[in-house]
């Protein structure tokens, strides 16, 4: 009966999650995207840790060298993915980030089904025209058009979508879920460490006006708090539910976010605008619907209970 409650859990989990690191990056001004991601990522690491030693779920000690190998591309594209995720958000309002970051879907969607010859339903074809043609003219009506954020938003569209498709492209992977997060995780505060001195933002970060104030380690705990235990959720729901119900949560996730930011943090509308936004909205919930023929059935790499959260967590379901 727990795991009903799962949806509901994530979509408050996501919202929280955006909001709070909207407002360390935007409203407090913190935009040294190398210590930002590198607490953030640090934060998850020890996090996983923690619950692993209480039992909850299982971390395996070892790899060989090709398991690493074969995760090592995607370790790298999530570092580019969270960097310049990050710099586009300082920037850009949550109604057109979370709108472009659907261009993510749609260009992994297109890929695969020419890589695989496939003809894609009417219904996943009409939400993708749904969506780009939507996500330009966001681009082109936004009234507070910022052209170094969209860059940073276009660079991590192009990097999560690689990201996306060298999943889809390979299939199995021998580490399991929670595994290949902890090791992304470990990956990332190696690379963001020393970034911090090579990109200058441990010097910059010394201008930073709010480094004595308490709602800014508040705002910095809670985020990496909320990104890991978000993480979780997502990959506890992706092996209890069907791919269809989390799809659907996570467009519904988004959705909502959209609507309590523009009352949380000030974002400017004209009518053509927001037309924009709705039907990018509208196009990734059709497309969420659309692409799954609701039979239930799990997607074809969900190999074995074990591999996806490891047997402590599958144990702690039961």
């Amino acid at each position: 009966m727990a795991t009903v409650w799962l949806p509901f859990v994530y979509c408050s989990l996501y919202i929280c999650t955006v909001l709070i690191n909207k407002y360390v990056l935007w409203v407090l001004g913190f935009t040294y995207p190398t210590l930002f991601q590198g607490w953030q990522t640090l934060v998850g690491f020890l996090v996983l840790r923690f619950v692993a030693s209480l039992g909850h779920i299982e971390l395996s000690s070892s790899f060989t060298a090709s398991a690493l190998f074969q995760w090592l591309p995607a370790m790298v594209l999530f570092v580019g993915g969270i960097y310049s995720g990050s710099r586009a958000l300082a920037r850009l309002p949550i109604p057109i980030f979370l709108c472009l970051q659907g261009q993510v879907e749609v260009i992994t969607s297109v890929v695969v089904a020419l890589l695989n010859k496939q003809n894609p339903k009417p219904q996943v074809a009409c939400s993708w025209l749904i969506m780009t043609a939507s996500g330009i003219t966001i681009w082109l009506t936004d009234p507070q058009y910022d052209q170094s954020g969209y860059k940073w938003m276009f660079l991590h569209v192009v990097v999560s979508s690689q990201s996306a498709i060298y999943m889809k492209w390979q299939k199995t992977f021998i580490m399991s879920d929670i595994d290949r997060l902890h090791y992304i995780y470990a990956f990332s505060v190696c690379v963001f460490a020393p970034g911090s001195f090579l990109l200058g933002d441990l010097m910059s970060s010394t201008n930073f006006p709010f480094w004595y104030m308490q709602h800014f380690y508040l705002g910095c705990m809670m985020s990496g708090i909320l990104g890991v235990t978000l993480a979780l959720c997502h990959l506890y729901m992706k092996h209890a539910f069907p791919d269809f119900v989390l799809s659907l949560t996570v467009s519904t996730s988004k959705i909502l976010c959209v609507g309590i930011s523009t009352l949380v943090y000030l974002t400017v509308f004209n009518i053509h605008f927001f037309l924009s936004i709705f039907f990018c909205l509208a196009g990734q919930l059709i497309h969420s619907i659309a692409k799954h023929d609701g039979s239930g059935e799990k997607s074809s790499h969900h190999i074995a209970e074990d591999d996806i959260i490891g047997p402590k967590l599958e144990k702690e379901q039961a």
